[in-house]
């Protein structure tokens, strides 16, 4: 059986401190990869940092939650939601196109 799981923030605060051994159990249960998803321009770059560092079992997806790029409207009843980065849609957009040939 290949297992993978397709869809995992590895980037977040949760598992700075113990990453290594979130990886480390990951393998040790039968999976084969795990694919880290970036959500926004800060997010891609720990990403791809991440994949290089477990190159193995990590591939890098990157990508954007529109509502917290810098350039886009926010409806009125998401007006409270605090925004994770400060890299356009544009500049996020340039910057996966250029790093294509890093990504899953």
């Amino acid at each position: 059986m290949f297992l993978v799981d397709v869809h995992a923030h590895l980037d977040v605060q949760q598992f700075e401190e113990d990453l290594d051994k979130v990886i480390e159990r990951a393998r040790k249960t039968g999976v084969n990869a795990i694919v880290a998803q970036g959500s926004n321009h800060e997010s891609n770059l720990a990403v791809l940092e991440i994949a290089k560092k477990y190159p193995d079992i990590v591939k890098a997806s990157l990508g954007m939650y529109p509502i917290d790029c810098t350039n886009v409207l926010i409806k009125k009843e998401f007006s409270n939601y605090r925004r994770e980065t400060k890299v356009n849609v544009d500049e996020t957009l340039k910057f996966i196109e250029k790093m294509r040939y890093q990504i899953f």
